[in-house]
């Protein structure tokens, strides 16, 4: 993947498209006399420099544009400095580079970090937002665990509910919270329709119960977080086909169970769907019903 340092212009556009301000990466501080300092290239691994090594190569390297050696360099002052208001511009970047080249599960880690370590920030609603960025695009395929689909969730409303619906990243950040809502849905529906294709072939009552648990799970936990999304008229709906299914265990005939529980998953896939059609941002990348 390719890496680059984002420039003055483009930051400009960066911010155009975050709704907000989004606060620069500290620049270290050129050494004392030094017109234009562009650093050397170090004379051994990275790993090996010590602190005024690392910063001749992080100047090499941001002159270079190097931005892959430049995390290194990065990561290796921040190891070898022990005070916190000198890491606190390093991690910024650091950051703030790892998220601009993609590699989004470090990213979290780092925004994370900052977020437990400079708490009192004059931005740290921009690095909240980005924790929440970070975690959202490193949202698997709804086939997969969803484990930081659900992180991504918490800390969307973690920040909704610190910094509030007017700053300057909210909606934002709701946006992601849906994303992550609409994959955790998603992902049950497919387990429901698992089981269900499972019944389907075994005629096993466990299968069927388990489909039923799916669509329980979905009506009790997960829709109701909906809405910001969900007018009246489209919760009566959901609730009249859903409600149903979850008495279908008291209906002797199977084949009567079947057809409520296979009823309620395909009117939940497509009300998903219909969502989704609203807003292109929120398309997942695989839907397994």
């Amino acid at each position: 993947m390719s890496r680059q340092i984002v420039s003055c212009v483009s930051v400009v556009v960066v911010v155009c498209l975050l709704s907000g301000c989004r606060p620069r990466s500290p620049r270290l501080p050129s050494p004392a006399g030094a017109v234009e300092n562009v650093g050397k290239a170090p004379d051994r691994k990275i790993e090996k420099l010590d602190f005024k090594g690392a910063q001749d190569a992080y100047y090499y390297y941001k002159a270079q544009n190097n931005t892959s050696s430049l995390r290194k360099v990065l990561e290796r002052m921040i190891q070898l400095s022990t005070d916190q208001q000198v890491i606190r511009p390093l991690l910024h970047e650091l950051a703030d580079l790892a998220y601009d080249a993609g590699a989004f599960e470090e990213a979290v880690v780092l925004y994370e970090q900052y977020t437990l370590m400079y708490p009192g920030d004059k931005d740290i609603d921009y690095f909240f937002f980005r924790l929440v960025q970070a975690s959202e695009r490193s949202m698997p395929a709804v086939e997969r665990d969803q484990t930081m689909a659900k992180k991504t969730l918490e800390r969307a409303d973690a920040f909704l509910a610190r910094f509030g619906d007017g700053n300057r990243y909210s909606s934002d950040v709701r946006l992601a919270r849906e994303h992550a809502l609409l994959s955790l849905i998603s992902a049950e529906l497919g387990r429901a329709a698992f089981f269900l294709g499972r019944y389907s072939y075994t005629e096993k009552k466990e299968a069927l119960l388990a489909a039923r648990s799916c669509i329980k799970y979905l009506n009790d936990k997960l829709l109701p977080r909906l809405k910001n999304v969900l007018g009246e008229q489209e919760k009566a709906a959901i609730a009249s086909v859903v409600a149903p299914s979850l008495f279908a265990h008291s209906d002797k005939s199977f084949t009567n169970q079947i057809a409520v529980i296979t009823k309620a998953h395909d009117q939940l896939a497509s009300f998903v769907a219909a969502i989704i059609a609203k807003e292109p941002k929120l398309a997942l990348s695989h839907v397994p019903w």
